[in-house]
């Protein structure tokens, strides 16, 4: 699943969660792909979820 982030400017422990959540339902078969995704969003999911797989960044 590819999601394009580009609009977001900022994003809360919540939202990191619901993002969270998706790429462990969808892991191992699929990954989530974020693109642009604000770096706040990367910072979260770095200490919260430091081990999530199934989630790729592109710029």
């Amino acid at each position: 699943m590819h999601l394009d982030l580009s609009g977001v400017t900022s994003v809360d422990a919540g939202g990191a969660a619901v993002i969270a959540a998706l790429a462990t339902r969808l892991w191992p078969d699929g990954r989530l792909v974020l693109h642009r995704p604000p770096a706040g969003l990367c910072r979260i999911l770095q200490v919260l979820w430091p081990e999530l797989p199934g989630i790729e960044v592109r710029p």
